[in-house]
């Protein structure tokens, strides 16, 4: 006769089982969802830059034939290279979810460099007459904080060091895509 201890075990295991059967249905769910959400995330993205270099395209070509011919006003100008900046956002964005596709993983040197870039663009279409002190010394301070993160995330790729830690969890940042592979081969890596 089974000990009741035993019947016990055998009920907590099978509750268990079942619970763990819901969890992997619960999963492949919402593993279905992630591919469908980021599949048409990369679909609205492209159409979003695609539409944006359009519209670029025809803001230059409109200004180049209207008289005065091949001369630009100062504030279009300014409109133009923020609108340029503002593609190039979308095409590194793209990248991101292009690496996260590929990879599983985010690319924090993508995410660093479209954070640059929107810093960038924003100071290049800012009128400084308009702020105050305290915005631009905040301004300053974002970009400086920035660059410094990105020095840290290329010294971390470089060395392949442990970047963070968090929560009791290391985390060591090695390139994905490494810019010089004969040196990482003849080291070893």
């Amino acid at each position: 006769m089974p000990n009741r201890k035993h019947l016990l075990f055998q009920t907590l295991m099978l509750k268990k089982d079942n619970s763990m059967i819901k969890d992997a249905a619960v999963m492949k769910y919402l593993a279905k969802l992630e591919f469908i959400v980021i599949r048409s995330l990369v679909v609205m993205m492209a159409l979003v830059v695609l539409f944006a270099s359009l519209d670029l395209a025809w803001i230059i070509i409109q200004d180049l034939i209207v008289p005065p011919y091949l001369l630009f006003d100062v504030n279009r100008l300014l409109e133009i290279f923020g609108m340029f900046l503002l593609v190039l956002i979308g095409i590194e964005l793209l990248e991101s979810i292009r690496t996260y596709l590929d990879h599983k993983l985010i690319h924090v040197e993508i995410v660093m460099t479209v954070a640059l870039i929107a810093i960038a663009r924003k100071v290049i279409i800012l009128d400084v007459k308009e702020l105050d002190g305290l915005k631009l010394i905040g301004i300053g301070v974002i970009i400086i904080a920035l660059a410094g993160g990105y020095v840290y995330i290329k010294r971390c790729y470089r060395d392949g060091t442990i970047c963070f830690e968090s929560a009791g969890i290391s985390v060591i940042v090695r390139p994905v895509f490494p810019f010089n592979q004969r040196k990482r081969r003849d080291e070893g890596i």
